[in-house]
C-alpha cells in the first residue's frame, strides 16, 4: 500500500506544542483580571469637585467589573475545563485506539485488515470531532476556545477600551483645562501681587527701612502634561520694627500696605490649601485610570491567548486530516506512536488545568466585598 507522501512521516500529528504555554497565559490573565475585578470592586466611590464625570466614570467601570465576574470569568474557566475534558476524552478514546494502531503497524506488507483500518479512523474521527469541529453547535474544545475568545474580545471593544478612554480624557482635560490648570494660574497671579505688595512695604515707608526684605513664597512649576510637586513655603517675617514704622511718617500707609498682603496673603493659603486637595483628587484619578488599564490589558492578553489557542487547534485539524490519510504505516511503530504521543500530550495538559481549576476554586471576587464608600 501507499502513503500519501513518500517523505518521511511526520511525528505527533495530534498534538499542539503552542497549547500549554497558551494555557498558562490564560490562566495568569484570569487570575490577574480576578485581581482588576477586587481592586475595583473595593475601591470606595469617589465624589470629587475637580472630576464632574468622575462618578459616571466609576459607576461605569465597576458595572463593567460586575459583568466580568457575572458573565466572563465562568466562561474563562470553562475553556481551561474544556481542556480536563479533552484530556480525559483522548485518554479514553485513545485507549480504544491503541490496540487497532498496534494492528495497523504489524500489518503485513499486503495492507492491513480494512475492518481495522476503518475502526481506526471511525475513533481518530471522533476525536477530532470532539477536539477540533468549527461547527457551530460541535461543542468542540476549539469552538469553546473560539467562543471564549470573541468573548474577551467583544468584551475589550465594548466596554473596557471605553472606560480607558474616558479615564484618559478626564485626565487630559484636568492637566490642561481643568481646575488644577486654573488653580496653578490663580497661585502665580497671586504671587506677583504678594511680590509687589512686600517690595511697597520695604521701601514706601522711608528709605532708612531696609530695601531689600525677603518674603519666601516657593511655587512650583507645572511640568510637561502633569502636575509638579508645589511646596509652599507660607511664614513671612516683616524685618520693620515698630520704631522704623513710627519714625517713616507713614503709618497710616504702612497699615493699609500690610493689609493689603495680608488679604493677598489669606487669599493665596485658600488657594494652596485648595490645590494640594485638587492634588489629591488628580491622584485618586490617575489611580482609577491605572486600574482601568490594567483591566483592559489583562483583558486583551487573555484574548490574545484564546487567539493563540484557536490557532493551535486549526493546525491540529490539519495533523488529524495527515493522519486519516494515511492506510498503511509508513515506519516503524508509526501509528502507535502517534496514539500514545496524544495520549500523553493531552493528559499533561488535562493535569495541569485541573491543578488550575482546583486553584481557582477558592477565588471569588462577588463574595466578601468590603461595602463601598462615598469619599467626596
Amino acid at each position: 500500500m501507499s502513503t500519501p507522501d513518500p517523505t518521511p512521516a511526520p511525528a505527533n500529528l495530534l498534538v499542539a506544542p503552542a497549547v500549554p504555554d497558551l494555557l498558562r497565559q490564560l490562566y495568569t490573565n484570569f487570575l490577574l483580571l480576578q485581581g482588576d475585578v477586587a481592586v475595583v470592586e473595593s475601591q470606595p466611590t469617589f465624589d470629587l469637585a475637580l472630576v464632574q464625570t468622575l462618578p459616571q466614570d466609576q459607576a461605569q467601570l465597576l458595572a463593567h467589573a460586575q459583568d466580568y465576574h457575572h458573565d466572563l470569568a465562568g466562561q474563562l474557566l470553562g475553556v481551561v475545563q474544556a481542556f480536563v475534558t479533552l484530556g480525559s476524552q483522548v485518554g479514553n478514546l485513545g485507549q480504544q485506539l491503541l490496540p487497532l494502531a498496534q494492528a495497523l503497524d504489524a500489518a503485513p506488507a499486503a495492507g492491513p485488515d480494512p475492518a481495522a483500518l476503518a475502526r481506526f479512523q471511525a475513533l481518530l474521527t471522533q476525536v477530532q470531532a470532539l477536539a477540533t469541529s468549527p461547527a457551530p453547535d460541535a461543542g468542540s474544545t476549539y469552538r469553546l476556545v473560539q467562543q471564549g475568545q470573541q468573548a474577551t474580545q467583544d468584551f475589550y471593544a465594548t466596554k473596557l477600551e471605553t472606560d480607558q478612554a474616558n479615564f484618559a480624557a478626564t485626565l487630559q482635560a484636568v492637566i490642561t483645562d481643568g481646575v488644577l490648570a486654573k488653580l496653578v494660574q490663580q497661585l502665580a497671579d497671586l504671587q506677583t501681587q504678594l511680590d509687589a505688595a512686600n517690595q511697597t512695604i520695604a521701601k514706601g515707608a522711608t528709605d532708612q527701612v531696609v530695601e531689600a526684605l525677603g518674603f519666601g513664597f516657593s511655587l512650583g512649576a507645572v511640568a510637561v502634561g502633569t502636575i509638579a510637586a508645589l511646596p509652599v513655603v507660607i511664614g513671612v517675617a516683616l524685618a520693620v520694627s515698630a520704631e522704623a514704622q513710627s519714625a517713616s511718617g507713614h503709618a497710616q500707609q504702612w497699615q493699609q500696605d500690610y493689609e493689603n498682603r495680608n488679604k493677598l496673603l489669606t487669599q493665596y493659603v485658600a488657594l494652596a490649601t485648595a490645590l494640594a486637595s485638587e492634588k489629591q483628587q488628580y491622584a485618586v484619578l490617575q489611580t482609577l485610570a491605572s486600574q482601568a488599564t490594567a483591566f483592559g490589558q489583562h483583558m486583551v492578553a487573555a484574548s490574545t491567548a484564546l487567539q493563540g489557542l484557536a490557532q493551535a487547534f486549526r493546525t491540529l485539524a490539519n495533523g488529524f486530516g495527515l493522519l486519516l490519510a494515511y492506510t498503511a504505516a509508513p515506519s516503524a511503530g508509526f501509528f502507535t506512536n502517534q496514539v500514545m504521543a496524544a495520549i500523553k500530550f493531552w493528559g499533561d495538559v488535562q493535569a495541569d488545568c485541573q491543578t488550575w481549576l482546583a486553584a481557582a476554586a477558592g477565588l471569588s471576587t462577588a463574595a466578601g466585598a468590603p461595602a463601598r464608600q462615598v469619599v467626596a
